[in-house]
């Protein structure tokens, strides 16, 4: 594969990710550099029914945007967790 294939995909897949965002309701407003720059950093990730996304009180070093699924957060010890929130999309 040459160098000018690499950066086609690499550019094909910015504007996937970008084309989501730009339906991402607290990213509305921004420009298309902007998002296209945010796409650089995405990586898309593949969590399983029970996975560990962060837990309370340590400092998150991560955002998650929801495409598909859902995820719940959860408040308490796993054995007396109260749902804060779920989210569907």
């Amino acid at each position: 594969m040459n160098r000018g294939s690499d950066i086609m995909v690499y550019k094909t897949g910015v504007r996937h990710v970008t084309e989501f965002l730009r339906e991402v309701d607290v990213l509305k407003g921004l420009s298309e550099r902007h998002l296209d720059r945010i796409s650089a950093l995405c990586e898309e990730t593949d969590f399983k029914v029970g996975d560990n996304l962060g837990d309370q009180d340590e400092p998150g070093h991560q955002i998650y945007i929801i495409r598909s699924g859902e995820i719940k957060a959860t408040t308490g010890a796993q054995d007396k967790s109260l749902v804060v929130r779920t989210v569907r999309e």
